[in-house]
């Protein structure tokens, strides 16, 4: 989904970045291909698309999973993606999709490597799976009139967003002219945009994901109006999404990260799989100033 060319090229323009198309084969008669899309600041760092949860990358072998000839491929053709960040400035933290999770050829190059989370689960997803405190807001949000709608305008989105940031202390960057900008890159059936609606009718809820046919539906962003929380809003927004992923063709669903305690706390009563991904940043001087023991601890004992 992160490959997509319409997302590239959004994310080209909103950031200002240029998107740098790579591929790497591994050793061997029987090769697989990493691809990926490497985006550049306007100082050459490689940089990970500000709202995007992880590098565009997508690993393709014919070889079992699991088996020693795909960790072969896998580390031969990772090592060249891992030269390529490490010599290219990698600015702040780039997060391998999960499923990824061979950090060793990074850390290899002399990058910092770090185990991240997020949740997961097949499509469709059994209501039922979700703590019954979840199911219980949904009903309420239900009973008290609330109503969930597969489109959002651009601007409700936007005003959603805004209430959210502006509450937990942080922007998403996005206006509703980038939001239509992306519709119209992606398509409606791609970049699907969600609501909920108030009993009176007003949308107090809204966000968006991006969805690949057959493949990984990833939560991209969401905001709810603070007043609809007790409510059982976001709840209610979730079984929606959740069912309306599945009917455009998603056989899966991504979190996109719950890295924060409290967001944690709330993914992880909906019964999905806790699902660890890769971190991958440059060492902090700090972080070298430290290893400068060790290296020279290990050098005297080479020597003896």
């Amino acid at each position: 989904m992160l490959l997509a060319p319409g997302l590239v090229e959004w994310n080209e323009r909103r950031w200002g970045l240029s998107a740098r198309h790579v591929e790497y084969l591994s050793e061997g008669r029987s090769a697989a291909r990493l691809r990926a899309v490497l985006y550049t600041d306007d100082r050459g760092r490689v940089r990970q698309p500000r709202l995007d949860p992880y590098l565009a990358l997508s690993f393709e072998s014919s070889a079992p999973e699991g088996g020693p000839q795909r960790e072969r491929q896998w580390l031969s053709a990772a090592s060249q993606l891992a030269a390529d960040l490490a010599d290219g400035r990698l600015h702040g933290a780039a997060n391998l999709p999960p499923g990824l999770g061979d950090a060793r050829p990074f850390a290899w190059r002399g990058l910092t490597t770090a185990v991240r989370y997020t949740y997961t689960g097949p499509l469709p997803h059994d209501v039922s799976r979700a703590e019954a405190a979840v199911r219980k807001r949904i009903s309420k949000a239900r009973r008290t009139g609330y109503t969930f709608e597969s489109h959002a305008s651009a601007e409700d989105l936007q005003r959603m967003l805004d209430s959210t940031g502006a509450r937990q202390g942080f922007s998403y960057g996005l206006n509703s002219a980038d939001v239509d900008a992306l519709t119209r890159l992606l398509g409606p059936e791609v970049f699907r945009r969600h609501a909920v609606r108030d009993p009176l009718g007003e949308v107090v809820s809204a966000g968006a994901r991006l969805v690949q046919a057959g493949g990984v539906a990833l939560d991209w962003v969401q905001g709810t109006d603070p007043r609809a929380l007790n409510d059982g809003a976001v709840q209610l927004m979730y079984a929606g999404v959740l069912q309306d992923l599945d009917e455009v063709g998603a056989s899966t669903f991504d979190f996109g990260g719950a890295n924060i305690a409290a967001v944690a706390r709330a993914k992880s009563s909906w019964g999905l799989r806790l699902t660890p991904y890769v971190a991958v940043s440059r060492p902090s001087v700090k972080q070298l100033a430290l290893q400068v023991p060790a290296l020279r601890a290990l050098a005297l004992r080479v020597r003896r």
